[in-house]
């Protein structure tokens, strides 16, 4: 625990911006030594006088720390993570106003309210950090806000030239992925739809799935909804998918469309999409939506998907008929594609579809029985017996939203979530279970101490989890290592652990822990996604509409690289025990019977 509270406020130290560490510092310091001289220069009227000024002080440097951040255009996210600080430092001030010498104080008041001060002082400060880590953002941040589109291209370049933790490791050639993207940059000038393309652009580049672009106005929140509807393209009906066979298929075709009527149903193998062969065309395709996948393999998987709403207004699609023999019919755009496109990936990836377009459109009492409906779908260490002798938990994400997941992630010890996890599991042992199936598919991630404590139930090894580190000059170096301490109360029951592509981030980490565990099975149609570092940088683009967020802490194994996040060849680091296969057969089902599911299905099958 020592050696992880010490590397985790070492890493603080070195990745948070050096202005701002330094304020931290003053303010600390400048509590204890106003409280050590309090006692020194009560009974002396004019000095008092200059000590009770000088209690402004870390306050009026908190304003000019403030006035900066609000110069960068980002005045309401420092007060959201420096707040405490502030605070903290208006304290000090507050005391040196209404504190009095010994002419007029309390005996007891002279000697409690320095300690109370420097308490909260501290506090203050140390509560601010644990916010920038609860919201998991900022310690590293670029500023383009007052800079036109090209320039901002340049800010954000350099600013993840020094501080993005994968560089080496994906071979970025900064100087030819700025040059390729400044047309895209220069031409979208603005536009702040065409901007957002050209950030997409730029940080798909990367094959990153801790990198992404996120609206921070309304303006930017629009223009994003509105390039992602017109990239998904044209909606002729269905989408397609391609099985293991090589064969490209129709699914979630629409009832009583014209392509149905033409002879395209569920399944109907499709062979040129606008008189070009379909394989590929889906190969050639440039689809901006899918192409920030970290393994290649997994962008490959759902790429059909995607390419469905490619084309113009009408397509030309030739398919094979119940005879097996080729018909072409040139279909008419029934409207926009992108919810087709994200029913179909959500039944490929089994997860609830949120529709918030229909959520919006309901009433108060509907809404949020909607809403309700999905959350309960998709809540998170949700436990059901799946056969007579199976149980089954999911896990969506590593985090129970408590402030104790913070404080555990800081100690390297979760003691409550081991119970909660083991509580569960005694629960559906009392119903019979044998055997057990882990969902891990669409976990979006959390905190490694969750790993720790849950993986730990089920292997009689300790297991090294993940070095944390932080870069100095470029260079990472260790900081903390965490491992996941064997407990073995679950260690004989025999484990099948679900994954997918939507699987990221400490979802990674924990298919690479139980990848580790000798009672388990790791199986999937996809590998997880593969990425494994820490967020921490972001770079506010031109006039505040987005910001591009990324990875500034390595976590690295023995050998010094990254554990689990792909390279150069992006290919998973993780892998499968077993590769579910997705024939023809299970397509049908995946995309046309929402009460399925394949994969789990497969899972009991596939027991040691």
């Amino acid at each position: 625990m020592t050696e992880v509270l010490m590397g985790t406020i070492a890493i603080y130290l070195i990745t948070t911006e050096r202005f701002t560490m330094l304020l931290c510092a003053l303010c600390i310091i400048w509590f204890v030594v106003m409280a050590v001289c309090h006692h020194i220069i009560r009974k002396k009227k004019l000095t008092y006088r200059w000590w009770k000024i000088s209690g402004f002080v870390p306050f009026a440097v908190c304003i000019v720390h403030w006035c900066i951040y609000s110069l960068k255009g980002i005045m309401l996210l420092s007060l959201e993570l420096y707040g405490p600080m502030y605070l903290a430092a208006l304290g000090l001030a507050l005391w040196a106003v209404f504190e009095k010498n010994d002419d007029g104080a309390k005996k007891h008041t002279a000697g409690i309210m320095p300690i109370l001060a420097g308490v909260i002082a501290i506090g203050g400060v140390f509560a601010s950090l644990i916010i920038i880590d609860v919201v998991k953002m900022n310690v590293v941040i670029g500023n383009a806000t007052r800079k036109d589109y090209a320039e901002s291209l340049n800010v954000m370049t350099e600013e993840m030239r020094e501080h993005y933790v994968m560089s080496d490791w994906k071979g970025i050639n900064y100087e030819e992925l700025e040059a390729e993207m400044l047309p895209y940059f220069e031409k979208a000038e603005g536009d702040p739809a065409g901007y957002y393309e050209a950030l997409l652009r730029y940080t798909s580049e990367f094959h990153d799935g801790h990198i992404w672009v996120m609206p921070m106005t309304q303006a930017g929140a629009e223009a994003s909804t509105e390039v992602e509807k017109r990239l998904a393209g044209n909606d002729y009906g269905f989408s397609l998918f391609t099985v293991d066979t090589g064969e490209t298929i129709a699914v979630n075709v629409e009832e009583g469309s014209a392509a149905e009527a033409a002879g395209i149903h569920a399944g109907t193998v499709i062979t040129r999409w606008g008189g070009d062969n379909i394989a590929e065309a889906i190969d050639n395709a440039d689809l901006l939506l899918c192409s920030d996948a970290p393994v290649e393999a997994n962008e490959k998987m759902v790429k059909p998907v995607y390419f469905a709403g490619t084309g113009g207004d009408r397509i030309d699609v030739s398919f094979l008929d119940e005879a097996g023999a080729e018909q072409t019919v040139t279909l008419t755009s029934t409207g926009n594609y992108y919810r087709r496109m994200n029913e179909t990936l959500c039944m490929f990836y089994h997860m609830p579809y949120l529709d918030t377009d229909y959520m919006l459109s309901l009433d108060k009492e509907d809404r949020k029985a909607y809403l309700d409906s999905y959350l309960a779908d998709n809540s998170n260490f949700r436990t059901a017996m799946i056969s007579d002798d199976c149980g089954y938990i999911a896990v969506n994400s590593e985090e129970n939203n408590t402030a104790e997941d913070t404080w555990a992630s800081i100690v390297d010890d979760y003691p409550s979530m081991t119970a909660l996890f083991d509580g569960k599991l005694e629960e559906l042992r009392e119903q019979g279970m044998k055997r057990l199936v882990i969902d891990l598919r669409n976990n979006g991630g959390g905190y490694p101490c969750v790993i720790q404590a849950i993986v730990s139930l089920f292997t009689t090894k300790d297991i090294s989890l993940e070095c944390n580190c932080a870069l100095v000059d470029g260079e990472p170096v260790k900081m903390n290592r965490i491992v996941v301490r064997a407990d073995g109360k679950w260690a004989a029951l025999p484990v099948v652990v679900i994954t997918n592509a939507q699987c990221a981030s400490c979802g990674d980490g924990m298919t690479y822990a139980f990848m580790q565990c000798d009672n388990a099975t790791v199986i999937g149609m996809t590998a997880s996604q593969g990425i494994y570092q820490s967020i921490g940088g972001v770079c506010y683009m031109s006039n505040g509409d987005y910001g591009v967020f990324y990875p500034v802490i390595p976590t690295v194994d023995s050998d010094g690289n990254p554990m689990i996040d792909t390279g150069t060849d992006r290919k998973s680091r993780i892998g499968l025990d077993i590769t579910i296969p997705v024939t023809y057969e299970a397509a049908l089902r995946i995309f046309d019977d929402a009460d399925y599911d394949y994969e789990l299905d497969y899972a009991l099958t596939c027991f040691r």
